[in-house]
């Protein structure tokens, strides 16, 4: 494999509305990527794992955006729960 890995978002991105932009745009550059480079895959299994990795963040993606006022209050619940 060549060194694609998953990647983390951290909760303040999605304190904003830009954040979650931001965040949205983010997931969907990393869909690109991994999309670029899947005919570099001689085996047909890793092709597929990574169509389905792209398929995931595209869906991250349009969920950020989707449910960012629901996103919007549970990262509120939880960054006032924080010690």
């Amino acid at each position: 494999m060549s060194g694609l890995v998953p990647t983390r978002l951290s909760g303040s991105l999605f304190a904003t509305k830009t954040g979650r932009r931001k965040a949205a745009a983010k997931l969907k550059s990393l869909a690109e990527l991994i999309e670029h480079s899947i005919p570099n895959f001689t085996k047909e299994e890793e092709r597929q794992f990574y169509r389905e990795v792209a398929k995931s963040y595209r869906r991250a993606a349009r969920d950020v955006l989707r449910n960012s006022d629901h996103a919007s209050q549970e990262f509120r619940l939880v960054s006032t729960n924080v010690p």
